[in-house]
């Protein structure tokens, strides 16, 4: 008789997927979810007190397919309509509170059902692979709080979600269960994209919970969006530049050259206000231009960050290099 492995709990879980990294998974096991988990999204603000407003409908209705679109990878191995009995299972149940809307649905027998029905395509290993990582990404806030503080880390903004060293490794475990597989990696992605879009109908003080923990606002959300709001930074670049292209045609402050560094390659547009070049200088960037020779440029750059947002050229100073 197949041996059973009761999943009870997060940590029961990820307990299974460790035994299935290490080899100790045998072919003939199974797994059954007894109890739990349940798929959960708290949202907190002055609509959602005695019901849910219509700006939310898309976004919830994104969530929803996200959990159908599961069920369907893994029990028929593409996309596709469910039965309305396989609906009933899926279908996302919404609880009022005061001052908050509850959305859930109790997967453990979806996930059960997915595991006994998976595609034929996949051993025992992989069926409980993809099952156990779909549990992993919906029922769980790994996934959004990861996406969360990478969008937060890479537009600069001071907002990070703590997480324990042990949050982080189950991440990564989820993160390298998708790396391997294609069901996961598409809700993954399914999952992380109705988080988003759900994310951005929220008001300012509006709240995400997430498996019962705190995520986000809507005001700070939409900050990260934003971005940081960079100071300019102000500094010269002088060096040898290969002149690409002269515009001056319609520019009204005189010049405007396309040029490349010969340094490192990188290619800007400079200003050359109108009176800067006197008539045989203007000749030497013509000569330039036409001859792809460097010329040698003194110039004053604004910065954002690590990007030249501007750059004109200092009076008389261009010159060709001996």
């Amino acid at each position: 008789m197949p041996e059973v492995f009761e999943i009870c709990s997060e940590d029961d879980l990820f307990d299974a997927v460790k035994n299935l990294e290490s080899g100790s998974w045998y072919q003939d096991q199974h797994i059954q979810f007894v109890g739990w988990p349940r798929y959960q999204v708290r949202l907190r603000g002055d609509d959602f007190s005695g019901g849910i407003p219509t700006r939310m409908f898309q976004p919830l209705a994104g969530l929803q397919r996200t959990i159908d679109r599961a069920y369907a990878r893994t029990v028929y191995g593409k996309d596709r309509k469910l039965s309305d009995a396989e609906k009933e299972k899926t279908e996302l149940i919404v609880y009022l509170e005061h001052g908050s809307s509850i959305f859930n649905t109790d997967l453990t027998e979806v996930l059960n059902t997915m595991a006994g029905k998976a595609v034929g395509k996949m051993t025992g290993p992989q069926i409980t692979a993809t099952v156990l990582g779909v549990a992993a990404i919906v029922a769980t806030s790994y996934a959004t709080v990861a996406y969360i503080n990478s969008e937060a880390a890479e537009k600069e903004v001071d907002y990070k979600i703590r997480v324990s060293e042990e949050d982080t490794k189950r991440y990564e475990i989820i993160a390298n269960l998708a790396k391997t597989n294609a069901e996961l990696n598409e809700q993954l992605a399914d999952t992380i994209a109705a988080q988003a879009q759900l994310m951005r109908k929220l008001k300012d003080t509006d709240e995400l919970y997430v498996d019962n923990k705190y995520l986000i606002d809507g005001q700070t959300y939409k900050d990260i969006q934003r971005g940081a709001k960079k100071e300019k930074s102000y500094d010269r670049l002088d060096g040898n530049f290969m002149i690409l292209a002269v515009e001056s045609g319609g520019i009204d402050y005189g010049y405007r050259v396309k040029v490349k560094n010969v340094a490192d390659g990188h290619e800007l547009f400079v200003q050359i206000p109108q009176g800067t070049l006197d008539q045989s200088r203007q000749k030497e960037l013509q000569a330039g231009e036409w001859d792809k020779k460097p010329v040698e440029m003194q110039i004053n750059i604004a910065k954002i960050g690590d990007k030249i947002v501007s750059a004109t050229l200092i009076d008389e100073g261009l010159a060709l290099p001996f």
